[in-house]
């Protein structure tokens, strides 16, 4: 039995739901993940090295951050029609920016740290000194953005999909199922309702998670 109703085509909404929430759920951690290598990469380095290293790179930081990045998602995604990791990667292309100045700012204090200078004396190498001593320290910061990260990043995935420029019919997304549900709301509420509720539902638990990941592993807030 059709436990959510079925949509205009006798389709179940219940089995739309369940395969949408792949897509979905995988937009929000593909982005997470891709864009925290990249901007974990690029704010050590820039942390690190400093000088004009760190001038081009955080420049650049600071002219995506200024770019409304749902404007910019839009104008992009207009010309052409992106599959599911496409769109995970071109999301994550204008979200690496805000977690690379968290993790320089990271690096800049711990890169004088006494422990990382007796690296130097002992002839560690930059690279091995950045790997093997500097990242271990900030990663209870990169496990929480990354959950408080997640929430807006499903729903970016799901406005796209909404307005027609993310993942396409026929491949189901909880953002392209609201698209497609909102000609046939007096007829099947379930077929709006149920989408845009697993999608706040999803993105309240994200957070939730990343709240408490926050409280467990932010020392300073056990003070």
């Amino acid at each position: 039995s059709a436990w959510f109703g079925t949509n205009e085509l006798g389709q179940d909404v219940f089995s739309l739901v369940l395969v949408g929430s792949r897509i979905s759920l995988f937009s929000g951690l593909a982005v997470v993940v891709i864009a925290v290598v990249f901007g974990t990469a690029v704010g050590a380095i820039a942390g690190y090295f400093g000088g004009w290293i760190d001038t081009l790179l955080m420049r650049s930081a600071d002219v995506l951050l200024s770019i409304p990045t749902l404007v910019l998602l839009i104008l992009v995604s207009s010309f052409y029609h992106p599959s599911p990791w496409q769109l995970a990667v071109l999301i994550a292309v204008v979200s690496w920016a805000g977690i690379s100045r968290i993790v320089r700012g990271q690096i800049l204090t711990l890169k004088n740290q006494e422990y990382v200078e007796a690296s130097r004396v002992i002839g560690a190498s930059d690279k091995r000194i950045i790997v093997r001593h500097l990242m271990p320290n900030i990663i209870p910061v990169l496990i929480v953005w990354s959950a408080l990260a997640v929430p807006s990043l499903i729903l970016t995935e799901a406005t796209l999909s909404y307005l027609g420029l993310g993942v396409q019919a026929p491949q189901p997304s909880w953002g392209n199922m609201l698209q497609e549900s909102k000609q046939f709301v007096r007829q099947s509420w379930t077929f709006v309702f149920f989408p845009g509720f697993l999608i706040f539902l999803t993105a309240l638990c994200t957070y939730l998670v990343g709240l408490g990941l926050r409280d467990a592993l932010d020392p300073r807030l056990n003070d």
